[in-house]
């Protein structure tokens, strides 16, 4: 291994994504993020890194400024247009979270609010934005505090039009357990061979699965169907994906805000891994 970016301002990465649009696949975003476990430590929120070598050389995105000090959990390159998931910032308010789009190659930021324009998805926390490997168009995004920031919807919201709108698209069963303060982490993952087009989302509730759920849709999100979720058994407690983290404690532990991961598998369309 070569070390990359050790002359940025940050080598904090909470997002990394190929951009589709090259088919030589040399061009790569990266979001800066702190996601550590040592109390989200990290050296400055700097925004994006791209490089359109596969790595050789870097350049910082600022957006203008927009993207400092903000918590960059999900990047969608597509060429000139990127979208980028906001999780955290300073200050962390409403205004300075949620989906952020530029059309200019990163020259400027719009910061993306249901209640001021027509991009349909809600100021709030998002914790992860996907994008679909082999429709350019498409775009997945999970939100909380959605009731809080804009008096709308939490849910998972889709884009085919690179994030300029969106729908949501989470059915009952998904938005009971995306609760504004309970809900810690949502991660998606894609499935797609040209032809089956398989979404699946992974919900944590006091940062563990087993309090919320993993869901598949074999139809892009139209509808979805409930999976189990992998459980053990602890001295009679019930332990999903993140262990406890005080075994005197007998308590289940709450990392999986960060300590969490999910990823469809590349063959079958009906597999799907998750660790924590």
């Amino acid at each position: 291994w070569t070390p990359l970016i050790d002359f940025m301002p940050s080598i904090s990465i909470g997002a990394m994504e190929f951009d589709p649009t090259d088919g030589t696949h040399q061009t790569l975003l990266a979001g800066v993020g702190r996601f550590s476990s040592f109390g989200s430590a990290g050296a400055q929120r700097a925004g994006l890194y791209r490089t359109t070598d596969g790595g050789t050389s870097w350049t910082q995105i600022t957006g203008g400024g927009t993207l400092v000090d903000k918590n960059i959990s999900g990047v969608g390159p597509r060429g000139s247009t990127m979208v980028v998931s906001v999780n955290f910032a300073v200050p962390f308010t409403c205004g300075n979270v949620g989906i952020f789009r530029s059309t200019n190659g990163g020259a400027s930021f719009t910061k993306l609010n249901s209640g001021v324009d027509a991009s349909g998805i809600p100021a709030g926390v998002i914790n992860d934005l996907e994008g679909h490997p082999n429709d350019t168009a498409t775009l997945y995004a999970a939100v909380v505090f959605a009731d809080t920031c804009a008096s709308a919807a939490n849910g998972v919201y889709k884009s085919t039009d690179t994030g300029a709108t969106w729908t949501k698209v989470s059915d009952a069963s998904m938005d009971a357990v995306l609760v504004s303060g309970e809900t810690s982490n949502v991660e998606i993952s894609i499935f797609d061979d040209g032809v089956t087009n398989v979404v699946y989302v992974a919900i944590l509730r006091f940062g563990q699965l087993i309090n919320g759920g993993v869901f598949r849709s074999t139809n892009g999100g139209t509808s979805w169907t409930a999976l189990d979720v992998p459980q053990t058994n602890a001295n009679g407690i019930p332990i999903g994906t993140n262990p406890r983290y005080k075994e005197d404690a007998g308590v289940p532990g709450g990392q999986g805000s960060i300590h969490f991961s999910i990823q469809a598998d590349d063959v079958a369309d009906d597999i799907v891994y998750v660790g924590g």
